[in-house]
């Protein structure tokens, strides 16, 4: 067969990850930003046209030959990426609303307090996630704890988890995009604090959806036992019998009342047919 009857040829993740010269994280979180569009899907992950890929390095490249994630004389800390992000956390913020919008339509229609709200607490976010990006493995567990407050109070709200888990999603995406943006702007230099950067977002997103998470699903929880130690403490206190019996007509819960009405002990009715302690009523 010809050169001219192949398709075009197509990467595996890790051999694009190798010519981008990034981790595979990095690649996919590019895709999930809409910078990278994968030709498919192989048993690694997505698969990329190796020119969709050369395209990309030149749309990233300072006149032309010298793509974004080269080496370069002049290394940029990725902190420095990380602040020029920071000054960009209200814009973020903002956008974040817009996509938010697209994907909850009914969010459109909120009054201008519920739009400040959302895009102040959005904004919080986008700080959060640059601060733990910051700290890489030495994050503050202060921080953590908030966050895990930001689910439980979402919880007692009533908020649905999977509307905040885009939410969540919103923001990585959007601090991939920004910080693509940003390296774009300052030039190729910049290239190696952004591949830096893109092996530290994804972890630390991870640990964001977790603690919120965790934090949602412990107020659930406990959300439950209290109403069921509520509901206990009426039904021990109630002047009325109340019980609970099995398919065999067993007793396997009575409260104090019950057992005053019959007559016996309480511990005495565990395990009693309830037909054989109920006194019939004389006609």
């Amino acid at each position: 067969m010809s050169d001219r009857t192949r398709g075009p040829r197509v990467l595996e993740l890790p051999e694009a990850a190798e010519l981008l010269g990034l981790p595979a994280e990095g690649v996919e979180a590019l895709v999930g930003a809409g910078y990278l569009k994968p030709a498919g899907s192989g048993p690694a992950g997505p698969r990329f046209a190796l020119g969709d890929l050369k395209a990309f390095l030149a749309r990233n490249a300072d006149e032309g030959d010298v793509d974004l994630f080269a080496e370069a004389t002049q290394i940029i800390d990725p902190k420095a990426l990380l602040d020029a992000l920071d000054g960009r956390a209200d814009e973020m913020a903002r956008r974040a609303y817009d996509i938010f919008t697209g994907a909850f339509p009914d969010a459109a229609g909120w009054s201008l307090s519920e739009q400040a709200r959302f895009i102040d607490q959005a904004k919080k976010r986008f700080e959060a996630i640059l601060a733990v990006t910051s700290q890489g493995e030495e994050v503050d567990e202060a921080l953590v704890g908030d966050l895990e407050a930001v689910g439980a109070s979402a919880a007692w709200a009533g908020s649905p988890l999977p509307q905040l888990l885009v939410i969540l999603r919103i923001s990585r995406d959007l601090v991939v995009q920004t910080a693509v943006e940003v390296a774009e702007e300052h030039g190729r230099h910049w290239g190696l604090a952004l591949s830096l950067l893109l092996t530290r977002v994804l972890p630390a997103m991870d640990r964001l959806t977790d603690a919120l998470a965790q934090g949602y699903w412990g107020a659930v929880v406990g959300r439950q036992e209290e109403s069921q130690a509520r509901y206990a403490h009426v039904v021990e206190r109630a002047s009325d019998g109340i019980y609970e019996v099995d398919l065999d007509g067993r007793i396997r819960y009575a409260n104090q009342s019950l057992a005053l009405i019959l007559g016996h002990q309480r511990e005495s009715l565990d395990d009693m047919v309830l037909g054989d302690v109920l006194v019939p009523i004389d006609a």
